[in-house]
């Protein structure tokens, strides 16, 4: 299950992602408030502006948050490319990072906001003495004690190899393509290195999306999986199909429920487009709307249109 353990980095990210979507498009702006505010005249009974905004925050949060995880798609696409290029770098002794924003904590790797977050979790694709293929690697992928322990790497420029001295196996080192048991020292080749980098490519990624309210009073589920991918075809094919299992809200404190009426939203390769058409009840009145999603350069936005049931 998700939790919201964020870092300070991740939530100025997603409040910029929001601000973004905000300002190009006018979603919640005052000139975008009065016009659903004109939509609505014909149901909002005698509540007033005030009560008005109140009652349509709950679609504008809505709205951002799952614009948000929308963009974040592309995000296991880059964590599978930052990935090949990790051990690209590190089995040719240059130095190197892992992949940026992205935390490790008993086999999951998370990657947010406080507006939206993603959960990935790693599978063997092909069977090995670790586990058969479907079982989920618990170990941290990137770090290389995970494949050989205490280990340092040496370039030698002139033969074109590198040589690994490590204290012993570790549990993944399978994947590196050396059998179960090597022994330290190790002298790779060009040859020997491409083979490693094709072995690890074989990983499997699985993404959980999920996104959250805007403020603390909205609570968005927004929950949205991707099949099980290896990082050889994502770093070839780009972002993966999302298949949503739900997309509500609600506001307790004004006993609102916004329900999903239907999802038409789509990922085809870079772009993101499609609508969802909604019903909100509870709170000062009931009514309904639609949101249209729309990728920009990779970010997705939403414009709102609400209506009177």
């Amino acid at each position: 299950m998700m939790t919201r353990q964020l870092t300070w980095k991740t939530w100025v990210l997603g409040a910029a992602l929001s601000l973004a979507a905000s300002s190009c498009n006018g979603l919640g702006t005052d000139a975008e408030k009065q016009d659903q505010a004109k939509q609505l005249a014909g149901c909002r009974g005698d509540a007033t502006d005030a009560e008005l905004q109140e009652n349509i925050l709950i679609t504008e949060e809505y709205a951002l948050g799952v614009a948000a995880d929308l963009t974040y798609s592309w995000q296991p696409v880059l964590f599978a490319l930052d990935f090949m290029f990790l051990w690209a770098q590190t089995l040719g002794a240059i130095p190197s990072t892992e992949p940026v924003g992205w935390t490790f904590e008993e086999g999951t790797y998370r990657y947010g906001s406080d507006t939206a977050a993603i959960e990935m979790c790693v599978f063997l694709s092909e069977d090995f003495e670790y586990g058969l293929a479907g079982t989920q690697v618990m170990e941290d992928i990137l770090a290389l004690d995970s494949y050989l322990v205490g280990a340092a790497i040496e370039a030698d420029t002139d033969a074109g190899t590198v040589t690994i001295t490590f204290d012993e196996p570790g549990p993944l080192v399978e994947l590196l393509g050396l059998g179960a048991t090597p022994t330290s020292p190790l002298t790779l080749d060009e040859i020997d290195r491409e083979q490693a980098l094709e072995s690890l490519s074989t990983l499997a990624l699985e993404t959980d999306y999920v996104a959250y309210g805007v403020t603390k009073s909205t609570t968005v589920d927004y929950h949205a999986v991707s099949p099980q991918s290896t990082i050889a075809s994502i770093s070839q094919d780009g972002p993966l199909p999302v298949e949503i299992v739900e997309v509500n809200a609600t506001r307790d404190l004004f006993d609102q429920v916004l329900s999903t009426v239907s999802w038409e939203v789509e990922r085809k390769g870079a772009d993101v487009d499609g609508y969802t058409t909604f019903t909100v009840n509870g709170g000062y009145f009931p009514y309904g709307g639609r949101i249209e999603f729309r990728d920009v350069l990779g970010v997705v936005f939403a414009d709102r249109e609400l209506y009177c049931l």
